[in-house]
């Protein structure tokens, strides 16, 4: 694969990528099973509470199901939290030596980054389909047609190149496991639950309020939240765009340049 190109080289490693990932006795559980028994764990527990409460507020469409905001919360931790095992592969690549000899065949080292990257979008949209078809059994609804549903799943998968562009970043400077897993978890957790998914933003101490008005978590559960209901998208989405840009450029360029300067193998 000697001088191979960006585009020919990213399509050979996607390929490596996806059969990784199919080939995990995990992935089923990981993509299909967990996610959607959490969502359904979560109605079981919470839905008559939440429902009951809602009823009592003026924001709240009446009898509206609590699956309506919790799919897109859902959907969110699923594709933050998938992401890790895009970069467990990644260290995995480089502590097995994979990538030195991937740079001592010029091929270009962004190609095995994105050939990750796809693979896991790719993985990403099949739990959020699957966790649409689930929360669509409890109530879940694309009140603004099909459209709306398609740019749904795309947002998610916005959200889930980006955040896993974020996991690649960490582990192409880590060390061992220990020193990136626990940490972008944390990363993953202050996103989740500091965002509007959670509880409304006036629910939260006016301090910080414009943390969680304006992290990527929110910018993302919003956006769905949006999508699935037919409401206003240009701000909303302008935001989640505008994060997915800037993050995974950054991400992009400091992890290219990490494994240039590493000395693996």
């Amino acid at each position: 694969m000697t001088g191979a190109s960006m585009w020919t080289a990213s399509k050979v490693f996607t390929g490596r990528a996806i059969r990784h990932v199919v080939r995990r006795p995990e992935t089923v559980v990981q993509t299909v099973i967990f996610p959607v028994l959490l969502l359904l764990t979560m109605l079981a527990v919470f839905s008559t509470a939440v429902e009951n409460f809602s009823a009592m507020q003026s924001n709240v469409a009446a009898g509206e199901p609590y699956a309506q905001s919790l799919t897109p919360v859902m959907i969110l931790a699923g594709v933050m939290f998938g992401s890790i095992g895009a970069a467990v592969m990644l260290f995995t690549d480089l502590r097995n030596g994979f990538l030195t000899r991937v740079r001592a065949l010029s091929t270009p080292l962004g190609a095995p980054l994105i050939g990750i990257s796809v693979a896991e979008t790719l993985r990403a949209s099949l739990s959020v389909v699957s966790l649409c078809i689930a929360g669509a059994v409890a109530g879940f609804r694309f009140q603004a047609g099909w459209l709306a549903a398609i740019g749904f799943i795309a947002v998610a998968a916005m959200a889930a190149i980006t955040f896993t562009w974020i996991g690649l970043l960490l582990a192409s400077v880590a060390n061992s496991m220990d020193s990136f897993v626990p940490p972008l978890s944390g990363i993953f957790l202050v996103l989740l639950f500091c965002s509007q998914g959670m509880v409304p933003l006036e629910a939260y101490p006016d301090a910080f309020q414009p943390f969680v008005e304006w992290n990527p978590g929110s910018a993302y559960v919003v956006l769905l939240d949006h999508l699935a209901r037919g409401e206003e998208l240009l701000e909303p989405l302008l935001l989640a765009t505008g994060w997915s840009v800037a993050l995974i450029a950054m991400s992009g360029v400091l992890c290219v340049r990490s494994l240039r300067n590493s000395h693996v193998g």
